[in-house]
């Protein structure tokens, strides 16, 4: 059992760096990434709401203060003019125009980290209420949970009880290693699609790549930078996105062993890679980068570095379970991948507004008009 007054917030995640990476099961609520993240201000106002027993963290609930228009891009389009409204009312000075997150950035996971042996649906309660007492103190419209997965019962169904709305968002796909060796992997594939990987690792190596574990270091980081912003231009509108150098060997200095890096180089050019982290029995693969201009289709690099290497790396080292993240659900699927569908939450905090806005948001007028948009602001 565990008492509300003990629910604290914690502003860095220097002061529960021990805990999270005790707590968690997910490359993307460690230590490391938020770090990381802190470091290049992505988390400007980062909020890591605690509950502790007896002097001991037992649940940590990763949220930030949204001032990225995350919410915008991830969140339900709840309303046309919703972004208008918050900047009006911010200058009125009824609310502020952020939005309290509760997610970790460029992941497409919702969790509330808890350890073993604590009734998970309790905690959820009282952080719950902790957010509740944040968003009132702080003037915070709105609160979302934006990507709380399918399996997550306690979690889906407190929210439903606590007057948060629930809309249907991304598909991501995960795959459960139950093998030995990568041949037992194939083995579990339909036979056309063994053969198929079996000629994509064979035409990648006639073709000259050859694929390497890495780590980040300067004279990579570079490269690494352009070619995941090569990615970014071909598959967006626009193309001054660009992640810095910097950002690389930022996440390899305090992610450490947990950066999963594999490079592809074709006469000792590097041409592509694939970026996952890692963390206990679980990787997720992150992101991927090319250089298109030296390559063509026949060489079945993207296969190569994002399915068939991480999953050998995997098995090797008794991981457990590979997220793969959203997109491309065939491709994902043929290769054993199962689909976890994810759901956006969102609560109206404010004392007038909120019982219409809530009525409104679950009502199955609104769901059947409501529109959604997706965009990455970190690509795979």
């Amino acid at each position: 059992m565990v008492a509300q007054d003990q629910v604290t917030v914690a502003h860095t995640v220097d002061d529960i760096s021990e805990s999270i990476d005790r707590i968690s099961n997910d490359s993307f609520f460690t230590y490391g990434w938020f770090k990381t993240l802190e470091s290049f201000g992505r988390l400007p106002d980062p909020l890591y709401l605690i509950l502790s027993h007896e002097q001991e963290i037992v649940a940590i609930a990763p949220c930030f203060i949204d001032k990225t228009d995350d919410f915008f891009s991830w969140g339900p389009n709840i309303f046309p003019f919703l972004h208008r409204a918050l900047r009006v009312g911010e200058k009125l000075g009824l609310f502020k125009r952020d939005v309290l997150l509760c997610y970790s950035p460029a992941c497409c996971r919702t969790k509330i980290l808890l350890k073993n042996g604590y009734s998970e649906r309790k905690i959820v309660e009282l952080i719950l209420a902790k957010i509740d007492n944040i968003c009132k103190e702080r003037k915070v419209l709105f609160s979302s949970f934006l990507f709380v997965s399918e399996f997550d019962e306690p979690l889906l169904n407190k929210l439903k009880d606590l007057n948060y709305s629930m809309f249907p968002n991304v598909l991501t796909f995960y795959l459960n290693l139950e093998w030995s060796q990568f041949d037992d992997y194939l083995k579990s594939l339909k036979s056309g699609m063994r053969k198929k990987i079996r000629r994509e690792i064979k035409k990648c190596a006639e073709n000259g790549v050859i694929i390497n574990e890495e780590k980040i270091t300067p004279n990579i980081a570079d490269e690494l930078s352009q070619l995941d912003a090569n990615v970014f231009s071909k598959h967006n509108l626009t193309s001054n996105y660009k992640l810095g150098a910097s950002f690389f060997l930022t996440l390899q200095k305090y992610a450490k062993e947990n950066v999963k890096l594999f490079i592809a180089r074709k006469n000792n050019k590097v041409i592509g890679f694939s970026l996952s982290l890692q963390h206990k029995d679980v990787l997720d693969v992150y992101m991927y980068g090319s250089d298109y201009e030296s390559q063509n289709n026949t060489f079945f690099t993207y296969f190569n570095l994002v399915y068939y290497k991480p999953i050998q790396l995997a098995i090797d080292e008794k991981i457990s379970k590979i997220y793969f993240r959203y997109f491309l659900a065939k491709s994902r699927i043929d290769r054993g991948c199962r689909p976890e569908q994810t759901y956006s939450f969102m609560k109206c905090h404010d004392a007038f507004l909120g019982p219409a806005i809530n009525s409104l948001l679950r009502s199955k007028i609104y769901h059947s008009l409501k529109s959604r948009f997706l965009r990455d602001p970190f690509p795979n």
